[in-house]
């Protein structure tokens, strides 16, 4: 069982992505302030805002993810893993690497 600062550490680490997630969001709303609404320009921003959530959501996932890996010694049973396949979580979406900065430090290692 986890101790209490593992678990501490967690949250510390999801609120300063949240954190992070919130101010590059911020950003690029006060950037697409400066465009009319309904322009490409600002359509842009707000779908890269988008993309920024959904990467920062994705990473978080998969972080907690590698942990519980680690925690089960490397390799998830088949009730794990059918608990989260029911959960929309796909094990195998979490494994491989779909960053380009992944790729890259996977192709040095």
């Amino acid at each position: 069982m986890r101790g209490t600062d593992a678990a501490d550490d967690d949250r510390t680490e999801a609120n300063d992505l949240q954190v992070r997630m919130l101010q590059t969001c911020s950003i690029l709303e006060q950037i697409s302030k400066q465009f009319a609404d309904e322009s490409l320009e600002a359509t842009a921003i707000r779908e890269a805002a988008q993309a920024v959530a959904l990467i920062q959501q994705h990473r978080s996932l998969r972080n907690a993810y590698q942990k519980l890996l680690s925690a089960s010694g490397g390799k998830l049973d088949a009730e794990m893993r059918t608990r989260l396949l029911r959960m929309g979580i796909d094990p195998d979406d979490l494994d491989a690497p779909d960053y380009p900065d992944e790729l890259e430090a996977d192709a040095r290692d």
